[in-house]
């Protein structure tokens, strides 16, 4: 059944939310998210007019904020109040990202006019609801007057679902193209994530510290970015002792491509690592550490440092596994 969104159906819009994006923002405390998200549905919820909710005999299954572009946010009273229990440094986590929604919504307003009707926040749970909801908002939009449809929303949003739909391109001889104005991306940590993956969209994707991870995180951002054109993924590590880890595959692929086994050219590997010959002479040879190291090379302070650490993992066998994986590139482990 479709109805008007109202002041009543915040509660429930946020539990949608959170459960959607949940995993989006490092925040470790439930209450607080609670609070993040409700916030953001109150910060998009501006105009009971053009706001709708979808729902069945299970209840919510979908809703879509848009509000004129001279309605403005009315939710930061309630947030100043319920953030009052957490302190400055989980409050400011939350401002934060609200702040980081007003720069979008301002990126908008610049090209935008009071009378044009903007998209803020959507929803949908169900296959077939969105659509109903869009094209619902769309024809509210068409009785009212409104002669431009403004998508408010960041790099991360999935542009083609809107461009598919015709009745966004024209509605009227007087109905205007629906523009999505395109905010700088949004950086998302997923370090203390590791499930949902597989749902997000990932523009551009950094694994940090890759040998610590096992596949898994990598290739749900590689899936992701399937239908895009220009995929970009980074993978950073040093070298990790376990079995299994992404990091290993990426350098069995590096290298054969370099030897000329596989043949992919959209892949850029660069792999600093002794040797093979160099590698039983660790303990004394200082080529290991330049080979492995390049910036020891015109750094004699990062030089002598390396070196202090070897000698302490050559004393102490308790050290050598991460002096060996870190600083000579040897998947060295102690449990081997």
């Amino acid at each position: 059944m479709l109805s008007n969104f109202t002041p009543q159906d915040i509660s429930c819009a946020s539990q949608l939310t959170k459960l959607t994006w949940g995993d989006e923002m490092a925040l470790t405390d439930d209450g607080l998210k609670d609070i993040l998200y409700e916030a953001m549905v109150r910060y998009y919820y501006r105009s009971e007019d053009f706001s709708l909710k979808m729902t069945d005999e299970e209840g919510m299954q979908g809703f879509l904020l848009a509000a004129p572009l001279s309605e403005r946010d009315n939710s930061q009273s309630w947030l100043k109040q319920s953030l009052q229990q957490f302190e400055c440094e989980e409050q400011d986590l939350v401002y934060d990202y609200l702040r980081y929604l007003s720069y979008n919504g301002q990126k908008v307003r610049e090209l935008a006019s009071p009378e044009d009707l903007l998209l803020c926040l959507f929803l949908s749970m169900k296959s077939g609801v969105g659509s109903k909801l869009l094209h619902n908002v769309e024809a509210l939009a068409q009785k009212n007057g409104v002669k431009k449809l403004y998508l408010w929303a960041d790099a991360t949003c999935d542009y083609e679902y809107y461009r598919r739909s015709e009745r966004l391109v024209i509605l009227s001889g007087n109905f205007k193209k629906c523009r999505c104005v395109k905010p700088p991306p949004v950086v998302i940590p997923k370090g203390d994530s590791n499930d949902r993956m597989d749902g997000k969209l990932a523009t551009i994707f950094l694994a940090d510290e890759a040998g610590a991870l096992d596949s898994y995180p990598v290739e749900a951002m590689r899936s992701s970015q399937i239908t895009l054109k220009n995929k970009l993924g980074i993978i950073i590590s040093t070298q990790y002792p376990n079995e299994n880890n992404v990091l290993i595959d990426e350098i069995d692929l590096a290298k054969k491509m370099l030897d000329g086994i596989v043949e992919i050219d959209s892949v850029f590997a660069l792999l600093y690592e002794p040797d093979d010959e160099l590698i039983k002479d660790w303990e004394t040879d200082d080529r290991v550490i330049y080979q492995s190291n390049p910036v020891a090379v015109r750094n004699p302070d990062v030089f002598d440092e390396i070196k202090k650490m070897r000698t302490m993992a050559v004393l102490y066998e308790n050290k050598r596994e991460n002096y060996l994986c870190k600083h000579n590139r040897n998947r060295y482990s102690i449990n081997i």
